[in-house]
């Protein structure tokens, strides 16, 4: 007996004339004879306390990114880690969306929607085409300020956050970074990104909720938007129902020199050694920082190659190693505070000799300086950094949440590279001896076996 089911072929060909029929009655798009006018970062303070900045470079995709003032230095000892497990658990079901709904209709529109968190940022960062902006956004809506953290949703998270605290363990870059931070300020800003692992499983739904009430208000969030209109996005931000209030500062984290050593063996060593920085409130400091960053070098710049060309810490290293090893000038800037140093990964027999290489070269501007000429060439690679950085509509999405918390206001990019432009050699080198001159601080993570304690270096 011969089937009813039409064959494949048909249904394709029945789908290809619906498709083509579809397209045929399609408007054709408008061709502007001329070029879209070019905007610039715009920024408005709502009555009840929300930043709203924005960049419309007319691109397909756009970027929407909610910031609160929520980051791992707010947490307090009780609470310890709750920041990460609010990051985990930020695709779970809202009081109007269940977890598969939010998931299945991003991933139907082709979108994206993460958080991410810092140590004074929380933030929910989305990304979609422009014409389904207005869908992706009612789910951003939902995670932002619609959160339910239903017990057992919130229970089934717990393995997640266990992976995470799994894939640290076996990177040892990241642990040195968290414990460097833990030595520097012990509490506040020396909170970890990470959860410690006596308190999975303690971040019950109450404390999120409570957390969430106290840190995610008006006067401490941010809405910014890369491709996206900014009135359009002042109108958004007006529609989140956040409460109204300013919510707790933040604790106190005063610099303090320290020294924390993790010995996990293996064949490497990583090593970094800091003293304070400087403030994002200081931002002469922070661009003359980053050009003595770029003075001393930072990782290679072309794929694959050793970076010895332009890091004169890097060409220091290799006289003193035929092993192969890493070495990049550090530089990490906060609102109230930062951490200017260096950070080696060498060989566990011979990180001892790297150090003090090292450490002796650092050191020694003080002495005799910065050099005009390594000025102008950290200058060009620094403003070569920026303006990649606000092509890249990601990063300069992040650049706005920070600068709307930190200091409510926008710097244009042309002003920024001026103020670079405006840097002399006396300028790099008053604030390298001021920060070289200050109280070290390091951390090392794997073989300590020939590590040479901070003692022995300073």
């Amino acid at each position: 007996m011969p089937s009813r089911l039409p064959s494949r072929q048909l249904l394709r060909s029945l789908q290809s004339a619906r498709f083509a029929t579809h397209a045929a009655v399609k408007p054709v798009a408008v061709q502007h004879s001329g070029a879209l006018a070019k905007q610039e970062p715009k920024l408005t303070t709502l009555p009840n306390g929300i930043v709203v900045a924005s960049l419309e470079n007319y691109s397909p995709i756009s970027r929407v990114t909610v910031s609160f003032k929520a980051g791992a230095r707010y947490e307090t000892p009780d609470n310890l880690g709750i920041t990460h497990s609010l990051r985990t658990c930020a695709g779970l079901g809202t009081k109007d969306a269940s977890c598969i709904g939010i998931t299945r209709n991003i991933q139907q529109i082709g979108g994206s929607l993460t958080a991410s968190t810092t140590r004074e940022h929380l933030s929910y960062n989305l990304e979609c085409n422009r014409d389904q902006l207005d869908t992706a956004l009612n789910f951003l809506l939902q995670v932002t300020a619609k959160q339910a953290f239903k017990p057992w949703e919130v229970s089934d998270s717990t393995p997640r956050i266990k992976l995470d605290l799994a894939a640290v363990l076996s990177q040892p870059h990241l642990i040195v970074l968290e414990q460097l931070h833990k030595a520097a300020y012990r509490v506040g800003l020396g909170n970890s990104l990470y959860a410690p692992a006596y308190m999975l499983g303690e971040h019950e739904p109450e404390m999120l909720q409570h957390y969430v009430k106290q840190h995610f208000t008006t006067n401490r969030a941010a809405v910014v938007g890369v491709g996206v209109s900014h009135d359009y996005l002042v109108r958004y931000a007006e529609s989140l129902p956040i409460e109204n209030g300013i919510g707790p500062a933040p604790r106190p984290s005063k610099y303090s020199t320290g020294e924390i050593r993790v010995d996990t063996g293996g064949e490497l060593s990583y090593v970094a050694v800091v003293t304070e920085g400087a403030p994002l409130n200081t931002p002469k400091d922070v661009l003359a920082l980053a050009v003595l960053q770029n003075v001393l070098g930072s990782a290679p710049r072309i794929k694959w190659s050793d970076g010895l060309v332009a890091s004169p810490l890097a060409q220091i290293a290799s006289k003193v190693t035929d092993k192969p090893f890493a070495i990049s000038a550090l530089n990490i800037n906060y609102s109230d505070s930062g951490l200017f140093g260096f950070y080696a990964v060498a060989h566990h027999e011979d990180i001892g000799k790297v150090l003090k290489s090292v450490f002796g070269h650092y050191s020694s501007l003080t002495k005799t300086g910065v050099q005009e000429r390594d000025v102008q060439r950290a200058k060009y690679q620094l403003k070569a950094t920026i303006a990649m950085a606000h092509e890249a509509d990601s990063l300069f999405a992040d650049e706005l949440a920070v600068q709307s918390l930190v200091s409510g206001q926008l710097v244009n990019l042309n002003d920024l590279l001026k103020l670079v432009d405006g840097l002399t050699a006396s300028d790099v080198t008053t604030i390298a001896k001021k920060v070289i001159n200050g109280k070290p601080t390091m951390a090392a993570v794997g073989n300590l076996s020939h590590t040479p304690y901070l003692d022995q270096l300073v």
